[in-house]
């Protein structure tokens, strides 16, 4: 670990970003436990309790962590695709889409528990064949899920989560208004990506998944309360780089990104205070957050780096335009925004920039902040004893003063190793697979009273498992897990090591086995669980 002699500062990805879904090791620890299946392993993945599902041409398996025993094995399930396995966010469940084809007579979507390996309840007693997505619905307890039926016809459904019983049906839920859709494979298409339904009261919930209307919908019966038309080049879809959609405090007003604008809409009936085409932004908005000053936005080109230039502004809760003359456009590799203490925390091109909500006036909280290997930072976190700033291969923290605290560097591996390392683990987080993802933006919510985040976490407290895994989450923000090259005793070579992101310090580190690993991460519990071969899992505490 080097003392910084300038500022610098770390960032913190999401936890299990990571959580990249292969692994294999050689050296390290020893093993808690081994596991070797009949056949080859096709994949492998941490459910948010924990718990390890494994797929191969023989069965599809759920592992006991604890200790590595085979809790069931579902010979039904054997080839399965892991894109036909989705979790279903806070909760033990996932949708399995079962069949043969994209539609078909045997077609099926199943709520299958995970932790016992037994199916909850089957589409049989819905018009539904292949799921097409679904969004959770803590408020109501229920599951949307949309598909096609058998014919190839659309299907729109709320249901009871734990039973499947339909609470309501509508065919023309997205009647001239069908849903982006996002391609996984050739064979597999969902909604998933698109903006979540965004619960303004226990019973109402609004949704924007085109670029053609938001529309406010009761969410216990399925009636459409009212549509408001939009005209846009395309759906404002997280999956594309757009902001989540954001509700007030008092939750009156929802806040949306379109286009390279942001509008604000009455939630009682869909007007539009800030006008049709709200204020004109210098590129879409990537990032929201509600303070006391306004609106602050951040935003810049697409996904593509096209169509749009970089830039940081606060908009008028009232009207919708500019509080700040000019707005912030010293973004040079950015990171996303913080908020402290009345001002916008923001790293851009080797700086810490700390930026006035009331007027826009800046001033350079700390500089010259040099990473290694020429990489940038992903993103800004606000820990206990400063900034902390991340990017592949460097961690840096920043003190509230500007001045350093500490930077770590651990070489990167060889680059075919870390190529595929990391577009693996970019595939997690836009799958959103990871349990921390879904803890995260529960503990984010958890508290407020009423709304979607107090749902959600009701939803993981009132399972034990989930519940005890919650409460860890924690400590567990504490580590990041960094591949690098690797000595230790007598053995060397490409690995993992764990480190500390209140001091810097590396707490432990394995060797892998190979220059393509394929693991999944445990953040929560410290476990790795590696590819030993082609059919054998073990598992390491780390």
């Amino acid at each position: 670990m080097k003392r910084l002699s300038h500022p610098g500062f770390i960032e913190a990805l999401i936890i299990f970003l990571l959580a990249a879904t292969m692994g294999l090791l050689q050296a390290g620890p020893t093993p808690m436990w081994k596991v070797s299946f009949e056949k080859e392993v096709k994949w492998q993945l941490l459910t948010p309790t924990g718990h390890l599902v494994v797929s191969t041409d023989k069965a599809l398996y759920g592992l006991n962590p604890d200790n590595g025993d085979i809790l069931w094995k579902d010979e039904e399930l054997k080839k399965l695709k892991q894109e036909f396995f989705e979790l279903v966010p806070f909760t033990h469940y996932a949708v399995i889409s079962k069949g043969k084809g994209f539609l078909g007579a045997q077609n099926k979507t199943i709520l299958f528990d995970y932790i016992s390996g037994k199916p909850r309840w089957s589409s049989e007693n819905l018009d539904l064949a292949n799921s097409m997505g679904q969004f959770i619905l803590p408020e109501i307890n229920g599951l949307f899920l949309y598909g096609l039926n058998k014919k190839g016809k659309k299907r729109t459904y709320a249901v009871e989560l734990e039973t499947g019983n339909i609470i309501w049906e509508n065919a023309d839920f997205f009647k001239k208004r069908d849903p982006n859709m996002h391609k996984l494979t050739k064979m597999k298409q969902t909604i998933v990506g698109n903006q979540e339904p965004l619960f303004d009261t226990d019973e109402t919930m609004i949704t924007f998944m085109n670029k053609k209307a938001l529309r406010k919908w009761n969410a216990r019966t399925g009636q459409l309360i009212w549509e408001t038309e939009i005209k846009a080049k395309y759906s404002p879809a997280v999956k594309y780089g757009f902001a989540s959609m954001l509700l007030s405090d008092d939750g009156s007003v929802l806040y949306t990104p379109v286009g390279k604008s942001v509008l604000a809409v009455r939630t009682s009936d869909g007007s539009l205070p800030w006008g049709k085409k709200g204020p004109k932004l210098k590129g879409m908005v990537h990032q929201m957050q509600l303070t006391s000053q306004g609106l602050v936005v951040k935003g810049g080109p697409n996904l593509q780096g096209k169509d749009g230039k970089p830039f940081i502004t606060v908009l008028n809760l009232s009207s919708g335009e500019k509080i700040w003359k000019k707005e912030f456009k010293k973004l040079k590799e950015s990171t996303n925004f913080v908020v402290k203490d009345d001002r916008v925390i923001v790293y851009s091109d080797k700086k810490i920039f700390a930026i006035k909500l009331a007027d826009g006036d800046y001033r350079e909280l700390a500089k010259d902040l040099k990473f290694k290997d020429k990489q940038s930072p992903h993103s800004l976190r606000i820990r206990d004893n400063g900034y902390y700033l991340q990017s592949a291969n460097n961690m840096m923290l920043v003190g509230f003063d500007g001045n350093p605290v500490y930077h770590v560097y651990h070489k990167a591996p060889g680059s075919s190793m870390f190529s595929k390392i990391a577009s693996t683990a970019v595939l997690a987080a836009v799958n959103a697979a990871s349990a921390m993802d879904g803890y995260a933006r529960a503990n984010a919510n958890a508290y407020r009273s009423g709304g979607r985040g107090s749902a959600r976490y009701s939803l993981i407290t009132r399972n034990s498992v989930l519940s005890k895994r919650f409460q860890k989450t924690k400590s567990a923000r504490n580590y990041t897990y960094v591949l690098t090259n690797i000595k230790t005793g007598g053995e060397k070579g490409p690995g993992l090591v764990k480190v500390n992101k209140t001091d810097g310090s590396t707490e432990n580190r394995i060797v892998l086995g190979t220059k393509k690993p394929e693991y999944e991460i445990d953040e929560i519990e410290g476990r790795l669980f590696f590819r030993q071969d082609k059919k054998e899992i073990i598992c390491y505490t780390f």
